[in-house]
């Protein structure tokens, strides 16, 4: 009995201390945040990351996939597996077109993953279960807090920007949703991405560039212009991508950025206007944006016409 309750105290000592050390760190990270309040320090993003995945680990016991579309997606997976037909949407045996195919792909596609891992590590026996199927819905909502982090740098302090990212797991339908295999969480990490990359864009304007050396300004307005070509490429196939998962849903929020566009081109004008340099492509006449919705919609076309 005595050894028992020996073994208790130093098991709480440890935790205690673990508390300890972990609180220390938390304060010293946040600490940071205050000092720095718009620097590029990598702690709040572990920090962040960390909380959102104990969160979504965290789990009242082995949840049965939810009506119905939960369900409808891993059958439709299991049988693209089963048959290795990549093409056919099927419900049981029976082609049936009434949703794209993207999000079946990607769980399908994890599956095999878990095959080539399962030879390579003994002992572990590749199963298309509910873990597999939700997956790829716990990888997306870790990167979306990812994102809303990075979008809120933007306009907010790093601190509350942090916040923003961290809050998003909070919400009980997030939650929910980042732990089923659905649509909408993948649709929304891609919603996101579309926004941070226009972000990105727009702020790499080579009007910007305002450098006395003309030598470093020509070098650095090229070395923008090519960052600014690469993210409005993201920003196109994310349109193709998104479509490829939940389809035409992807046009609300596309709608929704036609005030920004108007913003950004407005902004790029008067940019220009005042330097009296002769405008850049706007983000509408950017070909490398109608480069990546070719790219984008390349998935979604070649399953479409193979269909």
């Amino acid at each position: 009995m005595k050894l028992y309750q020996k073994l208790f105290k130093e098991l709480l000592a440890k935790i205690f201390r673990l508390c300890l050390g972990l609180k220390s760190f938390i304060n010293s990270s946040f600490s940071s945040l205050k000092s720095h309040p718009q620097g590029d320090s990598k702690i709040p993003l572990i920090l962040l990351i960390i909380w959102v995945t104990i969160l979504l680990i965290a789990s009242n016991g082995q949840q049965s996939f939810m009506a119905h579309d939960e369900g409808y997606y891993f059958l439709q997976s299991r049988w693209i597996v089963e048959s290795g037909d990549w093409i056919t949407l099927r419900w049981w045996q029976q082609p049936e077109y009434d949703r794209t195919i993207g999000l079946q792909w990607v769980i399908a596609l994890f599956y095999q993953i878990s095959i080539v891992l399962g030879n390579l590590i003994p002992g572990l026996t590749p199963n298309l279960n509910e873990q597999i199927t939700r997956l790829p819905n716990l990888i997306s909502s870790i990167f979306a807090s990812i994102l809303v982090y990075q979008i809120a740098r933007y306009w907010l302090k790093q601190s509350t920007a942090w916040l923003a990212g961290a809050l998003l797991i909070l919400s009980h339908l997030w939650l929910q949703y980042s732990r089923m295999g659905t649509q909408d969480v993948p649709l929304v990490a891609v919603e996101l991405l579309l926004i941070f990359a226009l972000l990105k864009a727009v702020n790499l304007n080579p009007q910007n560039d305002c450098s006395d050396d003309l030598e470093a300004n020509h070098e650095t307005t090229n070395t923008n212009q090519g960052k600014r070509n690469f993210w409005l490429l993201i920003a196109g196939m994310c349109v193709g991508i998104g479509f490829f998962i939940k389809s035409v849903m992807i046009l609300l929020p596309c709608l929704a950025l036609v005030p920004f566009f108007i913003y950004a081109n407005y902004k790029s004008q008067n940019q220009s206007q005042n330097k009296n340099q002769n405008n850049n492509p706007k983000i509408h006449q950017n070909l490398w944006l109608y480069l990546g919705l070719f790219l984008g919609f390349l998935p979604f076309t070649i399953w479409f016409v193979l269909s």
